[in-house]
């Protein structure tokens, strides 16, 4: 290949510069909240351990704000990954895999995962 021809290949992708649709940023982050649930399994742990203390001279981490925000991430975490599971598993088991279904399943958990992560923030976190 002579060094005159340049490729058309972009030299750097700059990915937040790209649209992508709802049924992969569901994904993406089904994948995410994932993640942040196996390192929360950490959090729930010592939440566990504090709670077993009860001559625990210092205010429970569920008391204090920052414990709250870190349950009520959790909880939103686990309702979306719920839900997001159960859509893969819907297409594994070749429910919504036109584009229109994946659209509107992809839409319907983040609706519902904000309804409960409301829900929750709601009954237990006030």
């Amino acid at each position: 290949m002579s060094e005159s021809h340049q490729s058309a290949r972009p030299v750097h992708l700059n990915l937040l510069r790209f649209h992508f649709p709802l049924p992969a940023v569901t994904s993406i982050t089904h994948r995410i909240t994932g993640i942040a649930l196996f390192l929360g399994v950490w959090v729930l742990l010592y939440l566990a351990h504090d709670a077993l203390a009860p001559l625990a001279s210092e205010r429970s981490l569920t008391e204090a704000p920052l414990g709250k925000l870190i349950l009520f991430a959790l909880c939103a975490c686990a309702s979306f990954h719920v839900l997001a599971g159960i859509k893969h598993l819907l297409l594994d088991l070749g429910i919504g895999e036109g584009l229109k279904a994946a659209r509107v399943f992809s839409a319907a958990v983040w609706v519902l995962s904000g309804l409960v992560s409301a829900a929750f923030a709601t009954l237990a976190l006030l």
